[in-house]
């Protein structure tokens, strides 16, 4: 039994990127694109309109509220919604800031097109999802601030 494609909705200002983002991910048949918008006031009636989704395939970067601060909101509202983050910026600070709104993956636009469509696929399965350079990044960073931790330890 075929199971239902994942319903999703892309959030990028470019429109020639979310179009050719569209037609990347809709070329698997368990991805369904319910909704493509350009930021946040039309993310909000993408969702009245089509209902909830189960992804969020989000740009960090947009104007008016940016993708982190929409995240917020989204997983304080709807929890269930699993966002990731696609985004040109892999510093730091941006990929924390993401994740600590409650985005669930975090990749970079230079993703091949299999890299996109598996990570959110298996974000909607539940599954946190880091490309390897932002793990990586991710990773060094816990084990500075513990090494930070441990020196300041009183002994």
């Amino acid at each position: 039994m075929a199971r239902e494609p994942i319903k999703l909705i892309l959030v990028d200002d470019h429109p020639v990127f979310r179009d050719g983002l569209r037609q990347c991910l809709e070329a698997r048949k368990t991805l369904r694109v319910i909704a493509a918008v350009g930021g946040g006031e039309e993310l909000w009636k993408a969702i009245r309109t089509h209902g909830l989704p189960h992804a969020i395939l989000m740009d960090v970067e947009m104007p008016g509220a940016g993708g982190i601060e929409l995240t917020k909101v989204l997983h304080e509202e709807h929890p269930e919604v699993r966002v990731v983050m696609l985004t040109a910026f892999s510093d730091s600070e941006r990929v924390f800031a993401a994740l600590k709104a409650g985005a669930v993956g975090y990749l970079l636009k230079n993703s091949s097109p299999d890299e996109i469509r598996d990570t959110v696929e298996r974000a909607a399965a539940g599954e946190p999802m880091l490309s390897g350079e932002i793990a990586g990044r991710v990773l060094r960073e816990f084990e500075r601030e513990r090494a930070e931790d441990h020196l300041r330890e009183p002994r």
